[in-house]
């Protein structure tokens, strides 16, 4: 499992710095175009997909509780290099794990304040899904401004020019 959920935090990484390349692109007006969309912007779309890879990130080291609170003063700069900081983070904890680790079980409570027992290796299969799931649809808001001209981030797409040797 070890080998499978490090390849996936590596195509994680990969595909948010993808799309990361683009949003470096836009404008302030254009980032906080608010749209019809779980979240009102792409930026509080990768506001979400950040927190959500810090509060899952500090849930599996078992730090501090953690709250819903997003910082709403954070600069377009700031968020992406955090994102692409939390992305790292995942690459280099998945290293360092044994097979045996993504059996342990986490306790944690949701934001909800209801608590939950689950095995690190599903928590982790449950992040990249997420975030997968969300830079779609930065894909579908990006092309609602009108931009088109967009990487694939498909896994298939990071695996075929991923270096054999790693």
């Amino acid at each position: 499992m070890k080998n499978l959920l490090l390849q996936y935090a590596e195509y994680n990484l990969w595909a948010n710095n993808q799309i990361t390349e683009i949003l470096n692109r836009l404008t302030e007006q254009q980032l906080k175009q608010e749209f019809p969309s779980s979240f009102k912007s792409i930026f509080e779309t990768v506001q979400h997909l950040c927190f959500a890879e810090e509060l899952w990130y500090r849930r599996v080291k078992m730090k501090d509780t953690v709250t819903g609170h997003v910082n709403t003063e954070e600069t377009p700069i700031a968020l992406f290099g955090r994102w692409a900081d939390c992305s790292a983070q995942w690459v280099k904890l998945l290293q360092s794990s044994h097979n045996a680790d993504f059996e342990k079980m986490i306790r944690y409570t949701n934001l909800k304040g209801i608590p939950f027992n689950q095995p690190l290796g599903q928590i982790m299969q449950h992040l990249f899904n997420h975030q997968t799931y969300h830079r779609g649809q930065l894909i579908t808001l990006l092309h609602l401004l009108g931009i088109t001209q967009l990487p694939s981030t498909d896994f298939i797409v990071f695996a075929r020019n991923k270096p054999q040797n790693q």
